[in-house]
């Protein structure tokens, strides 16, 4: 049995919980090590993984299988009816599903088919989609030589296009030319690019558009890659001369807040307790009304993921998770500063991994 099944069969013992029920496409790739359409079945104790697909899919859903390093088994027909089948053979009292994925249908299905077991998506006020999400959330030494390649070529990529930008250059323009550049070198974007000039980067989400770059602004972009099925994250700033003095006060404390956290940042170390600490020196300027967002999140299969770094989280940094770091500043009508670089997270301090 591979560690993180094992990790995630012992959380389901100590939840009571006879099996659990993944549905969420990014749970199944890394437990399965492939996507399919369809549902995994995890016993809590002993088995392999039962992977139910719809019948079209179950010829390579086997070939892929058949590399896998853990024991799965393709049960093609309809998914819920299957699982529902092997519900009823072992008699299960109690499962787990995933509230955040599974469909009020497929719920009400599960139900139908299978009165005598009871389906829940928490247990103890904590939620069963954390068994894996939480697993998922320490990466691999597998995982962290994947996402510092896809680091590496995410900054590449940077240092290649803002080559590029001119005067009048428009912001459609700057997304074209990063996805043709992440084309090129065969990969996919990891989420669309986002590009935005002067007032426009006071949208921490802004969409390009056909506002050109003008003298004295600045263009804000927000872009990433997917290597092996891993995203990268980066957000940078060019400056296209000398830019509005507030702007580049808000640049300066951006740099501050994130090198704050970079000091700090380690295993054991509160995720609330990091980010009051890189904004503070927000607070201690006095533009936290200009903070429009949390310190990072995590980054491995999906582009966000656990740990999500807010002021109230409870959780605590662990070796091996890698985050982003992306403090912002955003004033409607001047325009906004973010900074985003991929953090890997060790015993003794981190690694920014998008240098």
């Amino acid at each position: 049995m591979d560690l993180k099944t094992k990790k995630i069969r012992s959380r389901l013992v100590r939840l009571g919980l006879d099996a659990l029920l993944v549905s969420e496409e990014y749970d199944i790739r890394y437990l399965t090590g492939f996507f399919f359409s369809g549902m995994l079945m995890i016993f809590s104790r002993k088995g392999p993984l039962l992977c139910f697909v719809d019948p079209m899919n179950k010829t390579l859903a086997e070939r892929i299988a058949k590399k896998s390093v853990i024991k799965i088994h393709i049960i093609p027909g309809d998914p819920i009816k299957k699982a529902v089948e092997r519900i009823k053979k072992d008699k299960m009292k109690k499962v787990g599903i995933d509230n955040y994925d599974l469909s009020v249908f497929t719920l009400d299905m599960l139900i139908k088919f299978a009165p005598d077991t009871q389906f829940v998506s928490h247990t103890k006020k904590k939620l069963i989609t954390s068994c894996i999400r939480n697993v998922r959330s320490i990466k691999s030494d597998k995982e962290i030589r994947i996402l510092r390649k896809a680091a590496k070529e995410t900054v590449r990529i940077w240092n290649k296009v803002k080559k590029e930008f001119r005067t009048g250059i428009r912001e459609i323009d700057v997304a074209f030319l990063i996805n043709g550049e992440i084309s090129r070198r065969g990969y996919e974007n990891s989420f669309p690019t986002i590009a935005a000039a002067g007032k426009n980067t006071a949208y921490p989400h802004a969409i390009p558009s056909v506002k050109r770059l003008n003298k004295g602004e600045h263009l804000l972009v927000d872009f990433g890659i997917k290597y092996k099925g891993y995203c990268s994250d980066l957000t940078r700033v060019y400056l296209n001369g000398k830019i509005d003095r507030q702007i580049e006060e808000f640049m300066k404390l951006v740099r501050k807040a994130q090198k704050s956290a970079i000091k700090i940042a380690k295993s054991n170390v509160t995720v609330s307790d990091l980010v009051k600490w890189a904004y503070s020196v927000f607070d201690t300027a006095d533009v936290q009304d200009f903070v429009l967002h949390g310190l990072g999140h995590g980054v491995g299969l999906e582009v966000h993921e656990c740990p999500i770094l807010y002021k109230n989280a409870a959780e605590k940094l662990k070796k091996g998770m890698v985050v982003t770091f992306e403090p912002g500043l955003y004033k409607e009508g001047l325009g906004g500063i973010r900074i985003e670089d991929m953090i890997l997270i060790t015993s003794k301090g981190c690694e920014v991994l998008t240098k």
